[in-house]
C-alpha cells in the first residue's frame, strides 16, 4: 500500500513540474520569433497556456482526502486539458514561421502530449478520449506540393504584415493573421488523416473545404492592406500568384480526393 501512495504522490507531483518546464520552454521559444510577429502570435499562444499553468498549480493544491477538494482538482484538470488542446493552432503557426526541424517540432509537441497523459491519469477522465496535439510535419511539408505552398504562402504573409503600421493591427492585419493561421492548420489536419471509412473521407474534405473559405476570405483585406502599404507590382503579384497557386493545389485535391475516396463506407 504504502508503494502504491508513492508512486501516486510522485504522479501528483510529475504533472506540476512537467508543466514547469514545459512552460519556461514554450515562453521561451515564443519570445526568440521577431518582436513584429511577436504581437499576432504570442498572446494566442501564451493565454492559453497561462491559464492551462494557473489550473495545473491549483490543481495541485488540492487537499485528495477531502472530496469537495478532490471535486474541485478534476475542474482544475478539466480546464488544464481542454487549455493545452487550444494550443494546437498557435503550436502549428510558430513552428512554421520559425521554419523548424521535424525533429525539433516532434520534441516540442511531444512535451504537451505527455503533460495531457499525465493529467489523463492523475484524473482518470476514461473512458473520455484524450486529445493529442499533432506534430508539424516539416518532412512531408517538403514532398508535398500543396503542403510547401500553404507553408510558404503563410511565412511570406506574416512577412508583410509584421511591418504594417500600428493602425492597421486591430483590423486588417489581425483578420489577415487569422485566416492565413487557419488555412495553414488546416492543410495539416487534412493532411494528417488517412481515411479508411467515408466518415474519415468526409473529416478531410472538410478540412481542405475550411482552408479554401479562409484563402477566399482572405483576399478581401489583403486588397485593402496592399492599397494602404502601396506596395510594388512584384510583392503584389508575388503574393497573389502563391494564394492563386494554393487554391488550385486545395482544389485539385479535394477532386482528387473525390475520386480516391469515393468507394468507401
Amino acid at each position: 500500500m504504502s508503494v502504491h501512495k508513492s508512486a501516486q504522490a510522485l504522479a501528483y507531483s510529475e504533472f506540476e513540474r512537467q508543466m514547469i518546464k514545459l512552460h519556461n520552454h514554450t515562453t521561451e521559444r515564443a519570445k526568440s520569433l521577431p518582436v513584429r510577429i511577436q504581437k499576432f502570435t504570442n498572446p494566442k499562444l501564451l493565454a492559453p497556456l497561462n491559464r492551462a499553468y494557473t489550473a495545473v498549480v491549483y490543481a495541485s493544491e488540492q487537499n485528495v482526502r477531502n472530496a469537495e477538494a478532490r471535486v474541485r482538482r478534476q475542474k482544475y484538470l478539466a480546464a488544464a486539458a481542454r487549455e493545452i488542446a487550444n494550443i494546437q493552432k498557435p503550436l502549428l503557426v510558430i513552428c512554421n514561421l520559425k521554419d523548424v526541424t521535424q525533429s525539433s517540432a516532434k520534441r516540442w509537441t511531444e512535451m504537451f502530449n505527455y503533460e495531457l497523459s499525465l493529467i489523463w491519469g492523475v484524473a482518470k477522465f476514461f473512458p473520455e478520449e484524450k486529445p493529442v496535439l499533432i506534430s508539424y510535419p516539416k518532412n512531408k511539408i517538403k514532398k508535398l506540393k500543396f503542403l510547401n505552398t500553404m507553408c510558404e504562402l503563410h511565412r511570406f504573409t506574416y512577412e508583410k504584415i509584421g511591418h504594417a503600421p500600428m493602425y492597421c493591427e486591430d483590423t486588417l492585419s489581425d483578420r489577415i493573421a487569422d485566416f492565413i493561421d487557419t488555412a495553414l492548420c488546416e492543410v495539416i489536419f487534412a493532411n494528417d488523416v488517412f481515411p479508411q471509412t467515408k466518415g474519415e473521407a468526409e473529416e478531410r474534405e472538410k478540412h481542405l473545404i475550411t482552408a479554401t473559405d479562409a484563402l477566399n476570405g482572405l483576399q478581401r483585406p489583403l486588397l485593402s492592406l496592399w492599397n494602404i502599404m502601396g506596395y510594388s507590382e512584384n510583392i503584389m503579384r508575388e503574393w497573389s500568384d502563391l494564394l492563386d497557386s494554393e487554391l488550385n493545389l486545395i482544389n485539385g485535391l479535394i477532386n482528387a480526393d473525390s475520386k480516391r475516396y469515393k468507394h468507401l463506407v
